[in-house]
């Protein structure tokens, strides 16, 4: 993402934003904040309203980290920055908290976590999600941002595998991972064949192994949210719309039905364009 992005993300003043967003180059931020970046950026919404998803900031990073973030922010706010390290009786995935006290003249202190593990991730997938973060200049600083595909699988996760998640803002959030994904992707198909080959596919193809995991399952059924919605079909010209598509499309309705009981069903615009619709996945 190239030049400045300046947002107004409500609780967080604008002019503060370069001192939360200074951290290590080996710090990523995630959760909630990721997703409101994302979504102003992509316009999926206002900043005002991306600023209502969450309250807090997440990084994904270690203690030292934390601790040398939480030393330059008391530089800036003297007096009203207190952290608190991870020790071998706080269980993961917390690896810090930093708390900023009387900030906007709010009673509660806004709150910085650095966590070492996500919901739904595991060591080799926690390192391909930092692999995916995206540097983005922002703020007057450089930082990495968590890529709109792993704030949607967060999203996903987290909704289903921790119960504090399952309301109305986490809610909210899953459905905006879900048009975030989609207009990175349609985004991406529209710079022409090489982008989509490249990138616009793999990504297709990482929401519709997302769409088979039980959590994704679970969440469509009892929140009416598809994460194959995060695909937009008609976006891409290669074969992808007439041929892998359809595939993929009846045989996840037919492990939906199959975990739920129920008929399988696709939908006309899933398989739009297709007269060949076999129940394998490849």
């Amino acid at each position: 993402m190239a030049g400045e992005v300046l947002v107004d993300h409500g609780p967080l003043a604008p002019h503060d934003l370069q001192h939360f967003f200074r951290v290590d180059a080996d710090v990523v931020l995630v959760g909630g904040q990721a997703l409101a970046f994302w979504a102003d950026a992509y316009g999926i919404l206002s900043s005002a309203a991306a600023a209502g998803l969450t309250r807090d900031i997440d990084f994904f990073g270690n203690r030292t980290a934390a601790k040398e973030h939480a030393l330059r922010l008391r530089a800036h706010f003297p007096n009203r920055v207190s952290y608190k390290l991870a020790t071998l009786n706080d269980p993961p995935p917390s690896s810090a908290v930093i708390c900023v006290s009387d900030y906007l003249g709010v009673a509660e202190p806004l709150i910085i976590d650095y966590v070492i593990a996500m919901a739904g991730y595991v060591a080799d997938t926690e390192a391909r999600m930092f692999a995916r973060a995206i540097p983005v200049d922002a703020y007057g600083v450089s930082f990495r941002v968590m890529h709109p595909f792993d704030c949607l699988k967060s999203r996903v996760h987290n909704l289903i595998s921790i119960p504090a998640k399952r309301t109305e803002l986490g809610i909210e959030q899953c459905r905006t991972a879900v048009a975030v994904a989609r207009a990175v992707l349609e985004a991406t198909c529209a710079e022409g064949g090489a982008a989509e080959r490249d990138r616009a596919l793999p990504l297709a193809e990482a929401v519709i192994e997302l769409a088979l995991h039980p959590n994704a399952m679970d969440i469509r059924q009892q929140f009416a949210i598809n994460v194959l919605d995060a695909i937009p079909v008609d976006a891409f010209v290669t074969r992808f719309p007439t041929h892998r598509w359809p595939r993929a499309v009846r045989y996840i309705d037919d492990r939906f039905a199959r975990r739920f009981r129920r008929a399988p069903h696709a939908s006309a615009d899933a398989l739009r364009g297709s007269t060949a619709v076999v129940a394998v996945c490849t």
